[in-house]
């Protein structure tokens, strides 16, 4: 039991509260790695490293799964909440869910959030850019917003709708493309994600996930103890922030330009 001096000191989880208010009353998180061998397989042996990676074995040799995912998350009377979902690399099997994410050159997060105003329909995106750095065997995160999208009038898939505009312009940005491996962390679509991090399901239309991108999942209401969750959660506070300032006309309305032949009416880019 914590006592009164570690209930009122901050949450280890970095989000600013007080432990007794944040998650010393959290539910238990429950940690797995899902694999997809292609084909039936039964493994019959399992190996683990000192530096916490794992390997299936059959009589002995290392299976090597198609596709494999991280998962964080905890029971619930309705059915388990997913907390994060990431996918891994075949070949290095992790469970320490903030270093899963080393596996990336660049991480984005982006999340997006829409009301009604006046009958139009106003989505604002925020774009948040992490970069991981090692020094003496430890991992550090620098991560900031640095830019926002707003939409009008996208009528359903509002979040595709965001992720395909944003692929499309890191793919014409070679500073932010050009990287081996890129992951994105977005807070919708959770059952689709496998589906379209393998291209077998567009994002949007007929929009596929570029190739050397990989989808995350991870919640923006909970679980800020990890860094994808602190991530999405930072893009969700951002977009809210400039959403409401531009229904309360807090912001100036220029440079929102009118658009054709697209799932939208009009488009705006916004620095941070």
């Amino acid at each position: 039991m914590p006592t009164g001096n570690q209930r009122n000191n901050l949450c280890p989880c970095g989000s600013g509260n007080k432990f007794k208010k944040c998650c010393m009353n959290k539910k238990q998180r429950k940690v797995s790695i899902t694999m997809d061998m292609g084909q039936p397989v039964a493994p019959n042996g399992l190996r683990l490293s000192a530096t916490g990676s794992i390997e299936l074995l059959k009589d002995g040799l290392p299976l090597s799964p198609v596709d494999v995912y991280h998962d964080i998350n905890f029971d619930r009377e309705k059915g388990p909440k997913i907390l994060n979902k990431t996918p891994l690399n075949p070949n290095k099997l992790i469970f320490d869910p903030n270093i899963v994410l080393q596996k990336f050159d660049r991480i984005f997060a982006m999340d997006t959030n829409t009301k009604t105003n006046n009958g139009e329909i106003i989505s604002v995106s925020c774009v948040v850019l992490c970069k991981l750095t090692s020094h003496n065997e430890m991992v550090f995160a620098e991560y900031a917003p640095i830019h926002c999208f707003e939409f009008r009038n996208i009528q359903n898939q509002i979040e595709n709708v965001a992720w395909t505009k944003a692929f499309q312009l890191m793919t014409a940005t070679p500073y932010h493309y050009n990287f081996s491996k890129i992951g994105f962390i977005v807070d919708s679509d959770l059952g689709n994600i496998p589906a379209y991090n393998n291209r077998t399901k567009a994002i949007y239309a007929n929009y596929y996930l570029p190739t050397n991108i990989e989808l995350i999942y991870a919640s923006a209401d909970i679980g800020k103890e990890y860094l994808a969750n602190r991530l999405i959660s930072l893009c969700d506070k951002e977009a809210t922030k400039l959403l409401e300032n531009i229904l309360s006309n807090k912001v100036a309305n220029d440079n929102l330009h009118e658009v054709s032949n697209e799932s939208y009416t009009h488009f705006r880019f916004w620095n941070r």
